[in-house]
């Protein structure tokens, strides 16, 4: 008889402990403790945060444990300045998203103007009221669509040559205007004075290097001239070319 009334009171424990877990999910789920109120972005300067709020697409007050945060991040990325984002949830009501953005090294000159990123990557096109970096041309629209691999090669060794110049004596590509790019003579710096810097194919560093050499010598970089580090035994300094007349 004991042995049943064990058994009877150890099943209604177990039958009373799981009510009360059953009622506690029943509660955490349709309580109001535990939904979304807020989605905050960290991280972000260019872009804003109605514009990821639209694209994580994270609805209101549902409930935090059924927000894809997969879905969330892949919107948020979908934004031209976003390179990546992670997502987590912050209880009891928020989800908080955090974004890298890209940051523009350099302008590329195609049929439109496009920011390139340090890794090479063209990921935007340029707004008219920011446009104060170095500008990549030489690179004819018909070439870079038909050859994707070379036009990428030659866009990551111009943001190669950039951060070669953060020496003297041009001390970084605040002096750069513009990178040129031609298929038989290679890549040209053209510095914001006017004086254009052909450096060819060859390695920028042992140019810039004899740069520096030519203006310890004397050369002045902030008279418009035209210099060539092509040959590897010979460096010349002169006017620049005459524009022939339209």
């Amino acid at each position: 008889m004991r042995r049943i009334l064990r058994v009877w009171i150890w099943g209604l424990s177990g039958g009373v402990l799981t009510t009360i877990a059953g009622l506690s999910v029943h509660h955490a789920i349709q309580g109001a403790e535990f939904r979304v109120y807020e989605v905050r972005f960290e991280g972000n300067t260019r872009s804003t945060s109605a514009q990821l709020r639209h694209l994580a697409d994270v609805r209101t007050d549902q409930h935090l444990l059924a927000v894809d945060l997969d879905r969330a991040v892949t919107g948020v990325e979908q934004h031209p300045w976003i390179s990546s984002a992670t997502a987590r949830l912050s209880f009891p009501s928020t989800v908080t998203i955090s974004v890298d953005e890209h940051e523009p090294q350099m302008l590329l000159a195609l049929t439109e103007l496009w920011y390139v990123n340090k890794e090479g990557q063209p990921f935007r096109r340029a707004l008219g009221n920011d446009l104060d970096y170095p500008i990549l041309t030489g690179i004819d629209p018909d070439f870079a669509e038909a050859n994707p691999e070379l036009t990428s090669a030659i866009i990551g060794r111009s943001i190669s040559l950039l951060e070669s110049t953060d020496v003297a004596p041009l001390y970084g590509s605040g002096d750069i205007s513009e990178v040129r790019f031609h298929t038989r003579v290679g890549f040209a710096l053209i510095l914001r004075g006017g004086t254009e810097i052909v450096l060819g194919f060859a390695d920028p560093e042992e140019r810039i290097s004899r740069l520096s050499m030519m203006v310890d010598a004397g050369l002045d970089l902030s008279t418009p001239q035209h210099i060539d580090l092509v040959s590897e035994k010979v460096a010349t300094a002169g006017p620049l070319p005459e524009l022939e007349p339209l």
